[in-house]
């Protein structure tokens, strides 16, 4: 089997300085606080740096290690500025006047990860920073998730719902189990169908059984 290492670094990792940082949206119980920055490429041979490459769902961190998600482009007409949303509700914006790096993380860019090595201009910290964010994914090893009763068990969505942090490749573990009349469980034989968004056959779209008898209530298990 030949492996393409392109699949293992990121599309876009770029180096900027945040300028003109603000808050837009404070946060709230259910929202992330939004802020706007300016992010220019300071080095145009950085991955996608020679377009100043961004898009909805890429990634900045900071210069602290501090990870954003960009939730806006070319705001207000201004190709060079963002909208970011503090998921992880760091409580501040991406520190201003200090370097940063604009990426599209592997795993089709819905991962935060960023290797340590693209962030050896950010501050001493910052690799220590994000790997807690890392780890703590890492850690997050399977569900189960019940689905009512159809001839079609499945999991739809899994870009939205899934891939944090189950990922695209290697593929996630998903088995399909059917309850017994006291309310166990039994393990299904059948596998797992994985459909793709578009034609890359990396990006999960749906995983699906296929059309089976009705018994009831399923449950699908997914994990690492």
């Amino acid at each position: 089997m030949n492996w393409d290492g392109r699949l293992f670094k990121p599309e876009v990792a770029w180096r900027t300085t945040i300028r003109e940082a603000v808050l837009i949206s404070a946060a709230t119980t259910l929202l992330s606080a939004i802020y706007q920055v300016t992010v220019v490429p300071d080095d145009n041979t950085d991955p996608g740096a020679s377009v100043a490459s961004k898009a909805v769902n890429f990634n900045i961190m900071d210069y602290l290690g501090h990870i954003y998600r960009v939730t806006e482009i070319n705001v207000g007409g201004n190709t060079s500025r963002v909208k970011v949303s503090d998921d992880f509700r760091w409580g501040q914006s991406p520190q201003n006047g200090k370097q940063a790096i604009v990426y599209k993380s592997v795993g089709g860019g819905f991962a935060p990860w960023l290797a340590a090595t693209y962030g050896t201009h950010l501050s001493s910290t910052a690799a220590n920073t994000a790997a807690g964010i890392d780890n703590a994914i890492l850690w997050k090893t399977g569900e189960s998730v019940l689905v009512t009763s159809t001839d079609e068990p499945k999991l739809i969505n899994y870009q939205t719902n899934y891939v944090i942090p189950y990922g695209n490749i290697p593929r996630p573990k998903v088995k399909l189990f059917q309850f017994d009349e006291v309310g166990g469980l039994i393990e299904r034989s059948e596998r797992p169908y994985f459909t793709f968004v578009g034609d890359d056959n990396i990006t999960i779209d749906m995983i699906t059984f296929g059309t089976l008898e009705k018994v009831g209530d399923w449950t699908i298990e997914i994990s690492r």
